[in-house]
């Protein structure tokens, strides 16, 4: 008994009172206030419990079955991470569709941990990727001879400019995959160098220049330019148009690849506006592949390249010997017309009014305020009508090794360990293509005949 509990009882019995009897919650041996319980229901203090059995025990060696070892494949990193990016979702949006925190998604990015089985198949889930891309080894995304030219390198396009340079990195693999087996057109571009120009210097007779010497190289008159996305293909260059969401600051940008120029268009809905991306980044591809990537990023040299590529587009869709001839109205049915014939949108025919000096200062800023009057600034009349170029040039490839049996789109997505969903941005062709096909094997039956009979029967036929 405690000194507590002595002095208590004593307290008691000097007041005439009768002891308390040992509380239910003592210990069945000292009779403690602490108290423990065993398995068996007994309750025990710390000093008379008996003592614990820890782990199980061993069962017979002849019990056990022994399955063979099993390696499982290591989680890579860096595939989660440009999977991540690749869907444009930062670490805590990633986080909050997965359901764990934010340091759980950046330890599985570090390497310091690795997701658990059910964490894997909701990660997979979320990003809608299979998981061999997480399994595989980190893939080269091609070689890069010249800078990617983005419209912009600000902080505002960052996270898309990685984004995008994601989806350059896989568009280069497929391309590299082709190259392999099928021989691409060749490329037939101008070969000139501006990275050099003195800024204070006028280029416009320059630019009108080039966009003459591609119309003669391409074989092509001084009218219109039926499909321009087309043309540029039939000349060795590889176009890609991504309908991807979230990317709605940037139109286009451009790169030469593993020998190859490459256009990349973000989906639009206006047939005229990616015409005129296309003209701009043909300039980017002929006159602006020596200009580091460094120096590119600098804002007065970019704002210079951006005005020069924005002129040479104009330049080539609507030339000066031809189209001033076809404008004899400033009236904006006039300009609707000629949109419809020269696939240049009204705006874009005004601003090329005022660079061959059609149209003064003055005549310039009453043309933006009929635009503004008529509500033609964001969506202009045939917008709906005409309809959006596609490129072609990675599908038929596509088609031409699937009809000779050399690259099934299946084999193709094996190969990459990409989603359904991301080989059709990329070639063009429907997301079924893609898919394991699960048609059963044909089965071949054939009647049984009976043996004919000799000819002396009576009763012989013929079946």
């Amino acid at each position: 008994m405690t000194r507590q509990a002595k002095h208590a009882k004593a307290k008691r019995a000097a007041r005439g009172l009768k002891p308390r009897g040992r509380k239910p919650w003592a210990c069945e041996k000292c009779h403690k206030s602490e108290r423990w319980t065993d398995n068996e229901g007994k309750r025990h203090c710390r000093e008379c419990r008996p003592p614990a059995r820890r782990g199980r025990t061993k069962q017979p060696q002849s019990n056990i079955l022994l399955f063979p070892e099993f390696n499982r494949p290591a989680f890579n990193k860096a595939r989660f991470q440009e999977a991540r990016i690749s869907q444009g979702l930062s670490q805590t949006d990633l986080a909050r569709k997965i359901g764990v925190s934010v340091e759980t998604v950046s330890n599985w990015e570090s390497g310091q941990r690795s997701p658990s089985p059910e964490a894997f198949t909701n990660l997979c889930q979320a990003l809608g990727f299979p998981e061999s891309f997480f399994q595989q080894e980190s893939q080269k995304g091609g070689d890069l001879q010249t800078a990617v030219f983005f419209r912009s390198f600000s902080g505002r396009t960052k996270k898309e400019n990685l984004r995008l340079g994601i989806w350059r990195a896989w568009a280069g693999r497929i391309l590299s995959i082709l190259s392999r087996h099928i021989e691409l057109p060749p490329i037939t571009l101008p070969q000139v160098n501006w990275s050099n120009v003195d800024p204070a210097e006028d280029s416009s007779e320059k630019i009108e220049a080039l966009a003459t010497e591609c119309r003669r190289m391409w074989k092509l008159g001084d009218g219109p330019i039926s499909h321009l996305t087309r043309l540029v293909e039939a000349m060795g260059v590889a176009v890609i148009r991504l309908n991807l969401e979230g990317l709605e600051r940037v139109d286009a940008f451009s790169c030469w690849q593993d020998g190859r120029p490459l256009i990349f268009l973000i989906g639009k809905d206006s047939a005229c506006r990616e015409r005129m991306n296309v003209g701009h980044e043909i300039l980017h591809l002929i006159a602006h592949r020596q200009i580091p990537q460094d120096e590119l990023e600098s804002g007065g040299l970019l704002e210079r390249i951006e005005q020069e590529a924005k002129t040479f587009a104009s330049a080539l869709l609507l030339p000066a010997t031809t189209y001033p001839r076809e404008l004899y109205s400033f009236q904006m049915e006039q300009f609707r017309k000629l949109k419809g014939r020269w696939g240049v949108s009204i705006a874009g025919q005004g601003s090329r009014c005022k660079e061959l000096e059609i149209f003064d200062e003055t005549q310039f800023v009453q043309f933006r305020k009929n635009l503004s009057w008529n509500k033609y600034i964001k969506k202009e009349p045939l917008d709906d009508s005409m309809p959006v170029e596609q490129p072609s040039l990675i599908q038929q490839a596509m088609d031409m090794l699937t009809t000779a049996k050399v690259l099934s789109p299946r084999d193709l997505a094996d190969d990459l360990c990409l989603p359904p969903s991301a080989l059709q941005a990329l070639t063009g062709m429907p997301q079924s293509a893609f898919l394991p096909t699960d048609s059963p094997a044909e089965v071949t039956l054939n009647i049984k005949r009976p043996p004919s009979q000799g000819s002396g029967g009576k009763h012989s036929e013929r079946l």
